[in-house]
């Protein structure tokens, strides 16, 4: 019997009332068919229930094998495509992970930068305004330094200033004081000593002449303290004609006869060199065997020379060694004439060590002398009490 006979012979029968239960949500469908096909929905439902029991009951039953294997190789097949498909998804899920992974070490990486980057920004900045600071602060200290730097150098230029006026002043005053008491001091010798003072010079210029003609026994000595301005004696020697100037005083040789030494050796030109020497004394400015060049023409200072009448030989050498050379070089210049009263320092110097030793030998063979003749003094009283 086909689908349409079967409706039509339904449609013949008698019509039965059919109830089912109201809010079951299974039946909203099928209240809004129509009448046509409710029939026919329950129809097909019933053949599809009794086709599905009976292949139950003939596979409970084991009638229907075939159809049982091919069930079971459905399940299996089932199975095989579930178990690949779990295995995708397992893959899957381990790829997704190493995935997830990835992505959050590359984004805690982006971050860790992005906080590196914002931190490192924040510090460059910090450390840009603070270097700024540090440059204000140094520049404002600098300037304040500087500026007291020079408010101390103004008022330490301030003191000098004080200090040298006072000094220039004091040294007026000084130059005063001494000009006075020299000219009160020539006054007192003068008047107290006029006799005694001339008595002492003429003892020490015919000392001084005696010493010169001993000294230098080839040479031509000549006394000109009578003459005027040509000093106490001139010694000539070949083509070197020089000025001796003897001073016999009990204190330092002052200024103003040195400025007339140098005054007689500059207007006599046929005076080549000079000598100051005091007997007992010193030379006021001078140390012992200052050298300076006066007129191009050497000067030597030697003090105490009656101690030591040798150092006039000594001054006299370094006058000849200085004219024998003097085309060598240009005396005028005040790096020669340092460079020659270095040398000449030097040479005096040990001259002086020199004669120390010789004093000291001389004493050593005075004292040998003695102690022979303190022995043979010995010898002699010891025969005089042997008789």
């Amino acid at each position: 019997m086909d689908y349409a006979a079967n409706s039509k012979m339904m449609e013949e029968e008698e019509q039965m009332e059919f109830l089912y239960p109201q809010g079951d949500t299974r039946l909203d469908k099928f209240i809004r068919f129509t009448k046509e096909q409710q029939l026919n929905s329950i129809y097909v439902g019933s053949i599809i229930t009794e086709i599905g029991e009976e292949k139950y009951l003939r596979a409970k039953a084991g009638e229907n094998k075939i159809e049982k294997d091919k069930l079971k190789q459905l399940y299996q097949l089932e199975i095989g495509e579930l178990t690949e498909k779990v295995k995708r998804l397992e893959s899957n899920r381990k790829e997704r992970e190493r995935e997830i992974l990835t992505e959050k070490r590359e984004l805690k990486e982006n971050i860790r930068i992005e906080i590196t980057d914002t931190l490192t920004s924040r510090y460059n900045d910090t450390i840009t305004e603070l270097n700024t600071d540090v440059l204000t602060l140094k520049s404002r200290v600098e300037f304040l330094i500087d500026n007291k730097i020079e408010q101390q150098n103004e008022f330490h230029q301030k003191i000098i200033n004080q200090k040298d006026e006072m000094e220039r002043k004091l040294e007026e005053q000084r130059q005063k004081y001494e000009k006075k008491l020299e000219e009160y001091r020539e006054k007192v010798e003068i008047i107290t000593n006029v006799g005694v003072s001339s008595k002492k010079g003429q003892e020490g210029e015919n000392w001084v002449f005696n010493e010169l003609v001993r000294q230098f026994k080839s040479a031509q000595v000549e006394d000109c303290h009578t003459m005027g301005h040509k000093g106490d004696f001139t010694v000539t020697e070949g083509d070197m004609k020089g000025m001796f100037e003897s001073k016999n005083y009990k204190r330092n040789v002052p200024k103003r006869e040195i400025k007339k030494f140098r005054e007689d050796i500059e207007n006599n030109a046929d005076l080549r060199y000079g000598i100051m020497l005091s007997l007992k004394s010193g030379i006021v400015n001078h140390n012992d065997f200052d050298l300076e060049f006066w007129g191009g023409k050497p000067i030597v200072y030697i003090v105490d020379v009656k101690e030591k009448p040798e150092k006039i030989k000594m001054a006299y050498k370094c006058c000849q060694m200085i004219l024998k050379n003097i085309d060598c070089f240009d005396v005028t210049k005040e790096e020669t004439q340092l460079k020659i009263k270095e040398a000449v320092k030097v040479m005096t110097a040990r001259q002086k060590r020199l004669t120390c030793k010789l004093e000291d030998f001389s004493n050593d063979m005075k004292g040998e002398l003695n102690q022979q003749w303190s022995d043979f003094e010995l010898i002699l009283n010891h025969i005089n009490l042997t008789n």
